[in-house]
């Protein structure tokens, strides 16, 4: 009879495996499967009697993260700072789930590969299909305001196009010439189509990157991009809906410089309530709670609708305006700590298109300039800890 643990551990790794898959089903399949998962390893560290992978030093950033929002949260008036705050530890202990455990085999990291390049595949014929024919494969229809389309594939919310970025580039960059040319210019078009703005900006930085960093790939993405820019030109003069959205909105959002456009206002409240807050912030998920107050900006309804939205869309400054320098501190020392493994051991990613491909999408997804999402929000964390966690599983096993 095989023993408890490797009975948890044969389910994780097939829970990790099918990680991508999980994401498909919307934040909640994601959230659920990323969370059972970081629940099995605690188990497993239990039952092993080996908590070593608390030892690193990124992990204690994470452990003394959590307690310090969860401290924090304590004096917040919204009880769902306390509960966001504390259950922000699930992220962290499945990103350690996978870097310690799970993904270590390397049948298991064949898998999530496997996986990963199937649903990025499937998101990506998804979201065109949803633009021809009006609803996506699951039957959920496109988002239509009359001058501007938003697609939103399997999900509720016109977010499909961050999705396709997350997993997209160990599909494109382990690909051959024309395989991934084709997959590189569907991709996108995917998200040029989906109206989401900023994931296109960081696929196109993803691609310089990868262009840098990856020699064997530059024949291939510079084909992907000169398709991809003249099919986008093309279709933008076909479709008004594509011009009206990124042509047009985009002039008019930023006619008056980036501090006046609508993710101006809201930096310029996050930054007003940090410098209120400096130390400690005012509490998780407790900005749209606090940013009506005069003390941070205008009030009137048009002025609230632009500045004050659920979160300060930039995950360093939501960082420091709900948790302070302290916050920010903890969460970028944890970042360091990837990026300083990462850099040591460049040995192992620099001609292994997968690590660089993996190396590509975590720098994207932590790009300092770009519009963030809610960090709380599952659909999104868990990507980045996926990423994060087989990444580092990778680099473990390179250079052992």
């Amino acid at each position: 009879m095989a023993r408890p643990d490797a009975i948890l551990t044969r389910i994780a790794c097939a829970a990790a495996a099918l990680m991508p898959f999980f994401v498909l089903l919307g934040p909640a399949g994601g959230d659920i499967a990323g969370s059972f998962i970081a629940v099995l390893f605690l188990l497993h560290s239990a039952i092993a009697r080996d908590w070593r992978w608390t030892r690193e030093r990124w992990v204690q950033c994470a452990l003394a993260l959590t307690l310090f929002i969860s401290l924090r949260a304590l004096w917040a008036p919204d009880a769902i700072s306390l509960w966001r705050a504390a259950t922000w530890l699930r992220y962290p202990v499945f990103g350690a789930a996978l870097a310690f455990w799970c993904l270590r085999g390397e049948a298991t990291r064949k898998r999530l590969f496997l996986v990963a390049c199937i649903a990025a595949a499937l998101l990506v014929a998804d979201t065109l299909v949803q633009y021809v024919f009006h609803v996506d494969l699951t039957g959920r229809p496109r988002i239509d305001y009359g001058s501007i389309v938003r697609l939103t594939g399997p999900y509720k919310s016109p977010h499909v196009g961050s999705v396709i970025l997350a997993l997209i580039f160990p599909a494109l960059l382990t690909r051959r010439f024309w395989p991934g040319v084709v997959l590189g210019v569907a991709a996108t078009i995917a998200i040029y189509l989906s109206g989401e703005r900023m994931p296109l900006l960081l696929l196109l930085l993803g691609f310089l990157l990868s262009f840098l960093l990856l020699p064997r790939a530059r024949a291939m993405l510079a084909a992907v991009l000169l398709t991809a820019v003249l099919g986008a030109a093309a279709l933008t003069l076909t479709q008004p809906v594509l011009h009206t959205r990124h042509i047009d909105d985009t002039r008019q959002q930023f006619a008056g410089g980036l501090w006046q456009s609508a993710y101006g206002q809201v930096w310029h409240s996050a930054l007003a309530i940090a410098e209120a807050h400096p130390l400690a912030g005012v509490g998780s998920e407790e900005f749209s709670r606090i940013c009506p107050d005069p003390a941070y900006g205008e009030t009137t309804p048009r002025a609230l609708h632009f500045r004050c939205p659920q979160h300060p869309h930039n995950i360093y400054l939501q960082w420091f305006a709900e948790n302070g320098i302290v916050g920010l501190g903890l969460y970028c020392g944890m970042l360091a700590c990837w990026i300083g493994t990462v850099a040591r051991r460049s040995f192992v990613w620099s001609n292994e298109p997968l690590a660089t491909a993996l190396v590509v999408t975590l720098l994207v997804r932590l790009w300092p300039l770009a519009v963030g999402t809610n960090l709380f929000s599952s659909w999104s964390a868990m990507t980045l800890w996926l990423v994060a966690g087989w990444l580092l599983a990778l680099l473990a096993a390179g250079e052992s």
